[in-house]
């Protein structure tokens, strides 16, 4: 059973900290600018999902769009049970999920991760209201006629968007 403050593994601190000013650099506090933000995603050895504002294997950072000290809180590792302030969304064993979907069909799990990619969906459009959202992945379901074969985390820009992206500097 899912408890009442399921929120299918959003950090609604983290986005809140994301989208305060006060995260902001100084070059933005005139309300005129917002700072640029690309949504990652990537699986950890545990199959498990980190969704990220900052950090995240893509390595699309604008640093100087924030402050020094949000920056660094926001691009650190999650250790023990400390979660980094840029990962916005973390799902504990996507692996098994995705298995539950693709191999063995099964209408909960299913019902599940559509949820998941529902929320993702309507958290990228928040953030787009909030940031200057330069990008984002997107759940994206595979499918071989009606069978769900797998699930994967796609950008929503171009490839040579991407590297455009990458290629621009940190600081």
């Amino acid at each position: 059973m899912l408890e009442d403050d399921f929120d299918y593994g959003v950090h609604q601190a983290h986005v809140d900290l994301l989208l305060d000013p006060t995260s902001w650099s100084d070059v933005f506090l005139d309300g005129k600018r917002k700072p640029r933000v690309f949504i990652d995603a990537f699986r950890n050895q545990g199959g498990n999902v980190e969704i990220r504002c900052m950090g995240g294997p893509r390595r699309i950072l604008f640093r100087n769009d924030f402050t020094w000290d949000y920056f660094n809180r926001a691009t650190t590792g999650a250790h023990g049970a400390h979660r980094s302030e840029g990962e916005i969304i973390w799902i504990k064993d996507f692996d098994s999920l995705v298995t539950n979907v693709s191999t063995h069909q099964c209408p909960a799990a299913t019902a599940l991760l559509l949820g998941f990619a529902a929320r993702l969906d309507e958290l990228i459009e928040r953030l787009a209201r909030g940031v200057d959202l330069v990008g984002a992945v997107r759940m994206a379901v595979t499918y071989a006629g009606e069978r769900r074969t797998s699930v994967d985390f796609v950008p929503s820009v171009s490839p040579a968007r991407l590297q455009e992206l990458r290629a621009e500097p940190w600081d």
